[in-house]
C-alpha cells in the first residue's frame, strides 16, 4: 500500500514518512497545522537543496511563513489539489505528490485507509481519493461514502456509509476529509451511527488533525502530536 499522507498537529511537531503494516512507502502528502518551520533539501523532481529554514515549492526555495508553514500550506489540503511539495524527500519533514503521482498509485489500489496511527480508523476504496473534487470550498462539499471497516474509540462499523466532509479549513471547510457524527443528517443518515449516542464532543471533526473544532472526550486524530496517515493498496 502507499502512504498518501502524514498529519501531525497540534504540538508542533515535524512530519516523517515511513512504510507501516504492508502499505507501501509512496506518501502523498503531509501536513501539520501547528507546525514550526524546519528546513529541509531537495527538490520535488529533480534535485536542488535549499537552506535551512527554507523548503523546495516547485523550483522556488520559500521561507518559513508567519504561521510556521511553506508552500501555502499546501500540505493537508483535500488530495484532489495538485500541490506537490519535496516529491523527492519522502521522508522529509514536508513532503505531498503531484496529483499525477496520486492518480498513478490510485490506479494501481483498491483501498485507501485513513488512521491516527492507533484503533480510530477509516477504510474504503481507493476510488475515493479525490472525493469532493468540484464540489464547493466550503462544509457545503459532502458526500456519502461507503466505507468497509469504519472504527471509533472501541466502535467498529463494518459496510457503513457516513456522511463525509472533503474541505480543509483553508479552503473554506472545518477539517480535510472528516467524519462528524454528530450532523450524519447532513445526508440523510442517522447520526451517531457507533453506538446510537453521542462519543465524542459536539462538531467534532474526526480523523483529521486540521479540525476546526476538535474532540475534547479523546478522538485520538485530536491528542498532542497525533499523526494522520492515508494510504493506499
Amino acid at each position: 500500500m502507499a502512504d498518501v499522507e502524514w498529519q501531525r498537529s497540534f504540538a508542533g511537531l515535524s512530519w516523517r514518512l515511513r512504510p507501516r503494516f504492508g502499505w507501501l512507502d509512496a506518501p502523498l502528502g503531509a501536513r501539520n497545522p501547528r507546525r514550526r518551520g524546519r528546513g529541509s533539501g531537495g527538490a520535488g523532481g529533480g534535485g536542488g537543496t535549499c537552506a535551512s529554514g527554507a523548503t523546495q515549492c516547485g523550483d522556488a526555495c520559500v521561507q518559513t511563513d508567519s504561521n510556521g508553514e511553506h508552500c501555502g500550506n499546501a500540505i493537508g489540503r483535500s488530495l484532489y489539489n495538485d500541490l506537490p511539495v519535496n516529491e523527492a524527500l519522502p521522508d522529509g519533514n514536508e513532503h505531498r505528490l503531484s496529483k499525477a503521482k496520486m492518480s498513478a498509485l490510485r490506479s494501481l489500489s483498491t483501498e485507501m485507509r485513513i488512521d491516527c496511527r492507533g484503533g480510530d480508523y477509516l477504510l474504503t476504496t481507493a476510488t475515493n481519493l479525490f472525493a469532493g473534487e468540484g464540489g464547493p470550498s466550503s462544509n457545503f462539499n459532502y458526500a456519502k461514502i461507503a466505507y468497509t471497516e469504519a472504527a471509533l474509540k472501541g466502535n467498529k462499523l463494518t459496510n457503513a456509509t457516513l456522511c463525509t466532509w472533503f474541505v480543509g479549513p483553508q479552503d473554506g471547510g472545518t477539517g480535510s476529509w472528516h467524519v462528524d457524527e454528530h450532523y450524519q443528517d447532513t445526508c440523510g443518515l442517522p447520526d451517531y451511527p457507533w453506538t446510537g449516542a453521542a462519543i465524542t464532543s459536539v462538531d467534532s471533526d474526526l480523523f483529521t488533525t486540521d479540525s476546526a473544532s476538535i474532540d475534547t472526550l479523546g478522538h485520538e486524530c485530536h491528542m498532542a502530536g497525533a499523526v494522520r496517515h492515508v494510504m493506499l493498496r
